[in-house]
């Protein structure tokens, strides 16, 4: 299976490596690469963007070779965003200086009294503060993809201006009206400031016209799940599972049975150190390790070690559902809360 994320990359890669085999063709073999035309009947292709599909629909391969595997953004950063106040939006600008600078830099030029914010050595913290700030967030790259930042900036309320090149040319990726979308080879740089003057004078209306676009973007997750589903042929997705939040111990076999007596499953353990490769070669017999994952052996039962980071970011993803403790104290109770962001109903307390 090939999942393509980026069409313009994959072309670039093959000009770089036909330049450096044809000035030394006898210097070493050339690096296998996928070809069109092939008859190799065993590759499934998946795409994360519409300019994908079309990419490889021209170049011959049938529909049931496709399959639409999108992607979505990090649950953290839609948590922060959902709390972004637009009333105290200002008039910035803000732009990715690796993607399609030539044409920010005319813009520029032209308007020096916008107040324009490069996206550059900032933590994704700050990124998503810049946009929170922002009104209106450009780029005139050339979209090889379905492009995290431009979701990101809409998320955050900013009004995206975008060139129509790539992903941002067809109306599935990036669905935001043809006003908002310009051909460098047609439109002139001074057609994108009167653009992004009109929305600083009127941001709410401009705001309201990209409604779909971030409604489509909130859907990522949801349907990227049914995508996955449909690529792999799954009749029934699982519900997120339950992790045992109190490290292996004593305890740890009598919770496995604890939530079997109920019908329940135990899907992981939350241990840092039980989770390395050392330990696995110390506790030999009791931790199984496959696939680089570390297992707590129980009987016929083999539990997944994790760490607290890995825990944590699967709660966030809904991939675990609850977290069980066994006889706590109410510090351990406040502390997994407070670690995790998670609710009363999502975690289980089992006594003897």
């Amino acid at each position: 299976m090939i999942w393509w994320m980026s069409v313009d990359n994959y072309l670039e890669h093959l000009t770089i490596i036909f330049d450096i085999y044809s000035n030394e063709p006898l210097n070493s073999p050339i690096q296998k690469f996928f070809y069109f035309g092939n008859e190799d009947s065993n590759i499934t292709h998946f795409v994360q963007s519409e300019y994908a599909r079309q990419f490889l629909k021209l170049n011959g391969l049938p529909d049931s070779k496709i399959f639409t595997v999108e992607d979505y953004l990090n649950q953290a950063f839609l948590s922060r965003a959902a709390n972004v106040d637009l009333s105290l939006k200002e008039n910035f600008v803000a732009y990715n200086p690796k993607k399609g600078f030539e044409i920010t830099q005319q813009l520029i030029n032209i308007a020096p009294d916008i107040n324009w914010r490069p996206i550059k050595n900032m933590t994704p913290e700050q990124v998503q503060e810049l946009l929170a700030k922002s009104k209106v967030y450009i780029d005139f790259g050339s979209h090889p993809g379905k492009d995290r930042i431009p979701r990101e900036a809409a998320i955050s309320g900013c009004v995206v201006i975008v060139g129509k090149r790539g992903a941002a040319a067809n109306d599935i990726d990036i669905n935001i009206l043809d006003e908002f979308k310009f051909d460098d080879s047609k439109s002139s740089p001074q057609q994108v400031i009167d653009k992004i003057r009109e929305v600083f004078k009127n941001f709410p209306a401009a705001h309201e016209k990209q409604a779909a676009y971030r409604a489509r973007i909130l859907d990522d997750k949801n349907r990227f799940t049914k995508e996955v589903a449909a690529a792999f042929g799954i009749k029934k997705m699982n519900r997120g599972g339950i992790a045992l939040n109190q490290g292996i111990s004593d305890a740890s076999s009598l919770l496995v049975r604890k939530l079997q007596s109920q019908s329940l499953k135990a899907n992981f353990i939350v241990d840092d150190v039980m989770s390395t490769e050392a330990a696995a070669t110390i506790a030999e017999g009791l931790i199984v390790r496959e696939q680089n994952r570390n297992y707590l052996r129980d009987g016929k039962i083999l539990v997944e070690i994790i760490t607290r980071d890995d825990a944590k970011f699967l709660y966030r993803e809904g991939r675990i559902k609850n977290f069980a403790l066994f006889e706590p104290t109410d510090a351990e109770i406040a502390e997994l809360k407070n670690f995790y962001d998670a609710g009363d109903a999502d975690v289980l307390v089992f006594n003897r």
